[in-house]
């Protein structure tokens, strides 16, 4: 006879359908407070452990099945933002040469190899950022892709600049450098974790791109490559091998899942970036309209209408606007933001936009965290 031996994942979500069994069966003769104190428990169990992911869906099916302790879920949930941020934001975003430790030469045209701790906190620091997103954060690296990245990095560190078109012209060139080049978001003088921080906050680009990219919903595997002060990262092409528009990923995020930059919800101030964004699948944003409010005293103040770019052809993973928010070092205490985005359409099969349905509204808010006061 077989043992079957579950997984984590596969015990929680054994546990979780426990819990809305006991639910549906005992809601209506006394068991109530009993099940939320038994559902908060795992949600505690899974923050001890520091899984993040675990934690975040058990406060989310506690919002919805008690609404009434939504200000006790509101005291986790910030519980949880903190701890994430101290544990895969803090303790990683700093590293250097030492951490690296590339055995590469641009003398010898070498593209050496890297420790293999920073590709992986390289990546835990991409899964960081989507799962605050309310993406995916299963992350991965691909061997194969890593080699073309870091052919890409040693090209980048030889001619002291970064470039996403390189020829033969550019010294130490090779054909995986080039092929990586296209494929991925480029850093110049910060190194991994660092590079990731920066891709997010995209400060240069107004659409940016960098940002969309490593939130592109359809992907979970990247490249690595890094040198002393180059790191590229793989965010599309053959090498990733991520199912990209199956039609599972394609019902999902059409018309009915957003990505949002900061996300909703709470989010703390120190990832906060001074350009938001928001992207659809399929969105087309020609149209639309943005209204962003600072909620005060039960009031709302206006603070921007203006998007600043817009890009409606899924160039980025998946269609997008942006507008110039508020950055984290601008908020002085819990502050909420309110998004409404306005006459959002969709684009068919054929790229064409559909003006035969009532166009798309978004409202969420976005409540930002004061760490240094908390």
């Amino acid at each position: 006879m077989k043992t079957l031996h579950r997984n984590k994942k596969q015990n929680l979500i054994l546990l979780i359908m426990m819990i809305i069994s006991i639910y549906k069966n005992h809601a209506s003769n006394g068991g109530f407070d009993r099940l939320f104190r038994l559902q908060i428990h795992v949600f505690e169990m899974e923050l001890a452990k520091n899984n993040f992911f675990q934690a975040k869906n058990c406060l989310d099916m506690l919002y919805k099945l008690y609404p009434q302790h939504e200000e006790f879920l509101n005291e986790r949930s910030k519980e949880l933002i903190i701890k994430d941020y101290e544990e895969n934001f803090l303790k990683l975003r700093s590293m250097d040469e030492k951490d690296v430790q590339w055995t590469g030469s641009v003398k010898n045209c070498n593209p050496g190899k890297i420790n293999p701790d920073a590709i992986k906190k390289t990546i835990q620091m991409i899964s960081y950022f989507r799962r605050q997103a309310g993406l995916n954060d299963k992350c991965t690296d691909v061997d194969s892709f890593n080699i073309y990245c870091q052919h890409a990095a040693l090209v980048m560190e030889a001619m002291n600049d970064i470039d996403h078109y390189l020829n033969k012209k550019h010294p130490c060139y090779t054909e995986l450098a080039r092929k990586a080049a296209k494929s991925s978001n480029l850093s110049y003088g910060r190194i991994g974790p660092d590079a990731i921080i920066g891709q997010i906050h995209d400060v240069k680009s107004e659409i940016v791109g960098h940002r969309l990219w490593l939130f592109n919903p359809f992907n979970t595997k990247f490249g690595v490559g890094i040198t002393n002060h180059i790191t590229v990262i793989g965010v599309l092409g053959k090498f990733t091998q991520y199912e990209y528009h199956t039609e599972l990923n394609k019902d999902y995020y059409e018309g009915k899942k957003y990505v949002a930059w900061p996300p909703a919800g709470y989010v703390v101030d120190g990832i906060l970036p001074k350009r938001w964004s928001f992207s659809l699948y399929n969105g087309y944003f020609g149209e639309a309209n943005l209204k962003m409010y600072k909620l005060k005293n039960g009031k709302k103040e206006l603070v921007n209408t203006q998007i600043t770019a817009q890009n409606s052809d899924n160039n980025y993973g998946i269609s997008s606007i942006t507008w110039e928010g508020v950055h984290g070092w601008d908020i002085v205490e819990e502050t909420t933001f309110e998004i409404q985005i306005t006459n959002v359409y969709l684009k068919n099969e054929f790229e064409n936009v559909n003006k035969s349905i009532t166009p798309l509204s978004f409202t969420y808010q976005v409540k930002v965290l004061d760490v240094d006061k908390l």
